[in-house]
């Protein structure tokens, strides 16, 4: 499991998830949701990935956790440590997040 940053150049807002997929993955799935809404947690990162382009995102590993250890405290960690609850950024409280995708469902 990782954790990793995305981060909009053009808004300054950034978004901490997780995932079983390697970085480059996630960078392809965000650019492909983007023009399919719906497909992630996050609309509104989708929306400005549209807006402003795939180019405009940078994509950053933060953390990789072994298997044996649950990421929800450490995605609330960095979530924290880098301000990106909404309005701030674009992670919504823990009661609207959607579980993150397994590698099995980014293909």
């Amino acid at each position: 499991m990782i954790i990793y940053k995305a981060y909009c150049k053009a808004t300054g807002k950034s978004f901490i998830g997780a995932s079983t997929a390697k970085l480059s993955r996630i960078r392809h799935r965000a650019a492909t949701d983007a023009r399919r809404f719906g497909l992630h947690q996050n609309d509104t990162l989708l929306s400005d990935i549209l807006r402003y382009g795939i180019q405009n995102t940078l994509f950053t590993l933060i953390e990789t956790l072994p298997d044996s250890i649950h990421f929800g405290p450490r995605l609330d960690y960095w979530i924290s440590y880098f301000n990106t609850l909404h309005p701030h950024g674009y992670n919504y409280p823990i009661e609207h997040r959607r579980p993150p995708p397994d590698s099995s469902e980014l293909t």
